[in-house]
C-alpha cells in the first residue's frame, strides 16, 4: 500500500514537473517568436529607410542637376519658408486600418518623397541642409555644396527607423582635364595643319578667363610622347601659354618636374585618368547619363544645345557645321569634324581614339579634349580585348588636323565645368538614429 501511494506521488510530481516544463517552453518558444518578430520589424523598417535614401537622392538629382541646393531647401520650407523638420520628433501616424498615412514633426516642409508603401511599410524622405552649413539644418542658404536627406521606414506596430545621409555633387570623372587636348599612348599622332592663322591656347578662354590660369597646350602621358608630339609641331601655327610658345606649351603629364609650362595651374595628370579600366568605366556611366545615344549606322536627331547637353555616339561619329553647340561630346570610335564646326565644351575620343578635323575654317572649340585609344590589338572598342592593347592599356592616340583649315582649339574652365556631366549625388556621411 505505502509502495502505491509513494509512486502515486512520484507520478504526480513527474506530471507537475512536465506540465511546469511545458508551460516554461512554451512561453520561451512564444518569447523568441517575439523577438523575431521583433528582429525582422527592425530589419524591414531599415531597409524602407534605405529605400527612401536612395528614392530622395534619386529625387533630387532629378530636380536639381548640377545646380545650387538653394533652391531646393526653399522650396522644401513650404509656405511659410522655414524648415520645420525635426528629427528627434519624428514619428509615424497610424490610420484605423492599421496604415501608416503620414508622418509628423515637420510642419508644413514638403517631403522630397512623399509618404509611400512598400512591401509591409511605408518610408518617406525630407531634405534640409547638412549640420555643417552656416545656419545649420534648418538653413535655407547653403554654402557648401552639401545637403542632408533623412529617411523614415515604418512599420505596423509603431516599428520605425531613420536614417540620414549628407550628399553632395558627384561626377564620373576622376578630377579636373589637365591640358587643352590630353592624349594617351606612348607614341601618339598629332598631324596639324601648316598655317599661321591656326591657334593652340592653354590660356583659360584665350586669356578672358581666370587671371593666369594656363594649361599645356598638349599634356601627354610619358617622355617619349612628349618627345613625338614636340617634334611634330607645325612651324607656322601657334601655340601658346602662360606667355610660352611653341615645344614650351607641350607637357609630360605624368612627370611634376617637367611642368612644360611656367606658371601652368595644371601640370600634372590624375593618377585615376590613366587607369584604362576606370576609363571604361566611366564611358558606361556617361553613356547612362547622355541626353541621346548616337549608334554608327543609324540616324541620330541630337537634342538642343546646351551646356550640360551629354551626346554618347557609340562606333564612328561626324561633327558636321549644323551640329556646332556645346556640352559633352563622347565617341567611342573615330571622330569627325567637318568644316567650320564650333563646340563649347568636352570632347572624349575615347575608345578607338582617333580625332580627324579637315576644313575647319573659322571653327573653334572651347574647353578640353581628351584623345585615348583603349580598344586593344582588335581596334574594336566594346570587345574583350579592351586595355589589353600599347601601354598599361593605351595604344598611340591620333589627332589629325592636316586635312586644312584655320580653326581656333582654346582651353576654357568655365565650359569644361559646365559640361562636366554630374551622376546621381555621392553619400560622404551616413548614419543611423
Amino acid at each position: 500500500m505505502n509502495e502505491r501511494g509513494s509512486a502515486l506521488l512520484l507520478a504526480v510530481l513527474l506530471l507537475a514537473f512536465l506540465g511546469g516544463l511545458g508551460i516554461a517552453l512554451h512561453f520561451q518558444s512564444q518569447s523568441e517568436l517575439l523577438m523575431s518578430a521583433a528582429d525582422r520589424q527592425a530589419q524591414q523598417t531599415y531597409f524602407l529607410a534605405e529605400a527612401g535614401i536612395e528614392a530622395g537622392r534619386q529625387e533630387l538629382f532629378n530636380i536639381n542637376g548640377s545646380g545650387s541646393f538653394d533652391d531646393d531647401l526653399v522650396g522644401a520650407a513650404g509656405v511659410n519658408g522655414v524648415i520645420d523638420f525635426d528629427a528627434d520628433a519624428l514619428r509615424a501616424v497610424y490610420a484605423t486600418d492599421g496604415t501608416v498615412s503620414g508622418f509628423t514633426s515637420y510642419g508644413d516642409d514638403v517631403p522630397l518623397w512623399d509618404v509611400a508603401p512598400l512591401g509591409e511599410g511605408w518610408y518617406a524622405a525630407f531634405l534640409t541642409d547638412d549640420p555643417a552649413n552656416t545656419g545649420g539644418v534648418a538653413s535655407t542658404n547653403d554654402d557648401n555644396d552639401r545637403v542632408m536627406i533623412t529617411a523614415v521606414g515604418a512599420g505596423r506596430n509603431g516599428a520605425l527607423k531613420i536614417l540620414q545621409a549628407i550628399v553632395e555633387p558627384a561626377t564620373p570623372f576622376p578630377a579636373d582635364l589637365p591640358a587643352t587636348i590630353t592624349m594617351f599612348g606612348l607614341s601618339p599622332t598629332f598631324a596639324d595643319v601648316d598655317d599661321s592663322n591656326k591657334t593652340f591656347t592653354g590660356d583659360d578662354c584665350g586669356g578672358a578667363g581666370i587671371p593666369g590660369f594656363a594649361v599645356p597646350v598638349v599634356g601627354l602621358i610619358g617622355t617619349p610622347a612628349e618627345s613625338a608630339v614636340e617634334v611634330s609641331l607645325s612651324a607656322n601655327t601657334i601655340y601658346t601659354s602662360a606667355g610660352n610658345t611653341d615645344d614650351w606649351t607641350i607637357t609630360d603629364l605624368t612627370d611634376s618636374t617637367d611642368l612644360g609650362i611656367v606658371g601652368s595651374s595644371l601640370g600634372t595628370i590624375d593618377p585615376a585618368w590613366i587607369d584604362c579600366q576606370a576609363f571604361r568605366d566611366m564611358a558606361d556611366e556617361v553613356r547612362d547619363l547622355a541626353d541621346v545615344i548616337c549608334i554608327e549606322g543609324s540616324p541620330c536627331v541630337l537634342p538642343p544645345s546646351a551646356p550640360d547637353r551629354i551626346i554618347f555616339a557609340e562606333g564612328d561619329f561626324t561633327l558636321a557645321p549644323g551640329d556646332s553647340g556645346a556640352g559633352l561630346l563622347w565617341t567611342t570610335g573615330r571622330l569627325t569634324v567637318n568644316g567650320p564646326t564650333a563646340w563649347n565644351g568636352i570632347i572624349m575620343v575615347v575608345g578607338e581614339g582617333e580625332f580627324v578635323r579637315s576644313g575647319s575654317g573659322t571653327g573653334e572649340i572651347w574647353g578640353a579634349t581628351m584623345v585615348a585609344d583603349i580598344a586593344g590589338p582588335d581596334n574594336d572598342y566594346g570587345t574583350a580585348d579592351d586595355c589589353t592593347g600599347g601601354s598599361a592599356g593605351f595604344a598611340p592616340a591620333v589627332l589629325d588636323e592636316s586635312l586644312g583649315g584655320k580653326g581656333h582649339t582654346v582651353y576654357c574652365n568655365a565650359d569644361v565645368l559646365a559640361a562636366t556631366p554630374m551622376g546621381r549625388y555621392a553619400v560622404v556621411e551616413f548614419r543611423q538614429r
